[in-house]
C-alpha cells in the first residue's frame, strides 16, 4: 500500500480506497489494512522509500504477484537500451 501511495502521490485514506476498489474489480477477497495501521507500522520501519520525480513517465502494472512500477516504456528500452532513470518496485498483494 505504501508503494502505491508513493508512486501515485496519494494520501493514505485515498490509497486505501483505491486498493479496496482494485481488489473489488479484480474479484479478490482480501482485506485492505486501514490507512492509520499502515502509517503506524511504516513509522516503525527503518526503510526509506525512494522518491520518484513527477516529470518521469510511470506505468503501474498489477497482476497476481503484486504491483510493478516502470519508468521507461518497454518499446523505448528495446530501441534505445536501458536508461539510468528506470524505476522498478514490487509490492506483494498477498496478506500475511
Amino acid at each position: 500500500m505504501s508503494t502505491m501511495s508513493s508512486v501515485l502521490n496519494l494520501p493514505g485514506r485515498q490509497t486505501q480506497g483505491l486498493m479496496e476498489s482494485l481488489f473489488r474489480l479484480m474479484g479478490v477477497d482480501l482485506d485492505v489494512p486501514d490507512h492509520s495501521t499502515v502509517s503506524r507500522r511504516l513509522g516503525k520501519l527503518s526503510v526509506v522509500m525512494p522518491g520518484i520525480e513527477r516529470s518521469l513517465a510511470r506505468h503501474v502494472v498489477v497482476d497476481s504477484t503484486g504491483i510493478k512500477v516502470y519508468g521507461d516504456g518497454v518499446w523505448k528500452v528495446r530501441q534505445h537500451g536501458v536508461s539510468k532513470r528506470r524505476t522498478w518496485a514490487l509490492a506483494s498483494s498477498r496478506g500475511g
